[in-house]
Order: C-alpha cells, then structure tokens, then sequence
C-alpha cells in the first residue's frame, strides 16, 4: 500500500472514504506501509462525523500526492 497507489484510486473514483482504525471493530490493517498511508488519509481528509475514524478524501488527491515522500 502507498501513498501513490490511494491517491490513483480516489482520483479514479474507486475509493472516497477510509476507516482508518479499529473503532469498527475492524482487526488492524497489516499491509506493508498501511500505517503510513492511513496517517496522511487521517491528516488530509475530512472527518465523517457520525463514524469515528472514517475520512472523506474526496478532492483530496493532491494532498495525498505531496505527502509522498
């Protein structure tokens, strides 16, 4: 998981929003770099107030992309 590949996906529609912790219920993602790119998504994207950790990144593409390092 990247940074580049999220970005590519919410450009083209086939993501908008990510959960990006457990508050769900969800085990922990384990993908290489998965903590990495669900921080910038936490940073850049617009809180979706009635799920806890669930980010809008709608318009958000180039925000994702120059967080790259």
């Amino acid at each position: 998981m990247s940074l580049a590949w999220l970005a590519d996906a919410v450009q083209s529609g086939k993501i908008r929003w990510v959960l990006t912790d457990g508050a769900s219920g969800l085990p922990a993602d384990g993908r290489t770099g998965a903590d990495d790119v669900l921080a910038v998504a936490r940073r850049v994207g617009t809180p979706v107030a009635s799920v806890s950790g669930l980010y809008d990144l709608q318009g958000k593409t180039g925000a994702l992309r120059a967080a790259a390092p």
